[in-house]
């Protein structure tokens, strides 16, 4: 970790004692961090390539789609993206404003535990639509996405990060690393996907982690009064 996220946490930790502030802070609770889909690179581990699907930052390949073009979306936009069917199961999943008060919430990203309850600690991940906090989130998009001679990105598409990578098998381009799987769905999971002959990634099919992706909705309901969400599940 650089100094900048050491900077970062600091500043955090006065925020949550109540001794500061930061610009651009919300006051929902739920920061709306504007960056751009794919717009950035890894922070620690960039150019290891020590993991499966690391090349040596080669040509790109022809087989995957383009790169997205750079979007800024909010997380109302994102909301109003979310398919009927699992807008229906987050109905039946959310988690209340009491339970919210009581639960340790943690980054999905470096698994550190962001308190939820003050504005700006913790964000959507912009790929992913689960909980990391605002440090890895500017980590995510610091530097470039670069990709292996075979069309892949070269760091995890969750944390940022290098290391061992497992490739999605779709037509896209996305990479995770084996830690990130371990922490947010657990060892069996990671067994599973790894034993698989083809596995499509967490962007791909997103049911893999829907329960993250939940958490940071009831959060989100809670600290925005998410109207949409009332309205559309009724439909």
């Amino acid at each position: 970790m650089d100094k900048n996220d050491d900077d970062d946490r600091q500043a955090d930790m006065d925020i949550a004692a109540g001794n500061g502030t930061r610009d651009g802070d919300s006051s929902d609770g739920v920061e709306v961090m504007e960056v751009a889909n794919g717009g950035g690179g890894g922070g620690e581990g960039e150019g290891e390539g020590e993991g499966e699907g690391e090349g040596g930052g080669g040509s790109v390949g022809t087989s995957k789609p383009p790169l997205p073009a750079n979007t800024v979306q909010t997380d109302a936009e994102w909301v109003s993206l979310l398919r009927d069917k699992e807008l229906k199961w987050y109905a039946r999943h959310v988690t209340s404003a009491e339970d919210l008060e009581d639960r340790e919430v943690k980054c999905t990203a470096c698994f550190r535990q962001v308190n939820h309850k003050v504005p700006g600690m913790l964000v959507r991940h912009e790929v992913l639509g689960v909980v990391v906090c605002r440090v890895c989130a500017k980590r995510f998009n610091r530097g470039e996405w670069t990709l292996d001679e075979e069309g892949y990105y070269e760091h995890c598409r969750w944390c940022g990060e290098g290391g061992e990578l497992l490739l999605c098998s779709q037509d896209c381009r996305n990479a995770f690393c084996l830690r990130c799987i371990k922490r947010n769905l657990g060892r069996t999971a990671l067994t599973e996907i790894q034993s698989a002959d083809e596995w499509r990634c967490f962007e791909c099919d997103v049911k893999q982690i829907r329960e993250h992706r939940c958490l940071f909705f009831s959060i989100y309901q809670v600290c925005s009064g998410c109207e949409l969400f009332s309205q559309r599940v009724e439909v």
